[in-house]
Order: C-alpha cells, then sequence, then structure tokens
C-alpha cells in the first residue's frame, strides 16, 4: 500500500512539474512567443483545415 501511495505522490509531483515547460498560447491570452519566420500556417486541428 505504501508504494502505491508513493507512486501517485511522485505522479502528481512530476504532473506539476511538467506543467511549467508546457505552454502554449490561445485565443484571448497574453502570450510571449516571438515568432521570426517568413512564413507560417495555421491548421486547426481536428478538421485539418488550412486557415491560414
Amino acid at each position: 500500500m505504501a508504494k502505491i501511495i508513493k507512486f501517485f505522490v511522485l505522479l502528481v509531483i512530476v504532473s506539476l512539474w511538467s506543467l511549467n515547460y508546457c505552454k502554449e498560447c490561445y485565443a484571448g491570452l497574453k502570450c510571449d512567443t516571438q515568432i521570426t519566420a517568413k512564413s507560417a500556417i495555421a491548421i486547426e486541428w481536428t478538421t485539418g483545415k488550412i486557415l491560414f
């Protein structure tokens, strides 16, 4: 039983730690990403439709 509790505690710690590295920009939220590419493409995730 103690091993299961330790596993879940470790899982929670790793999950919370990884949230710091998952930075995505969403519409309406401020994002500090700098794009310097000469070209870009925007694709709708679920349908694969090219938006831009």
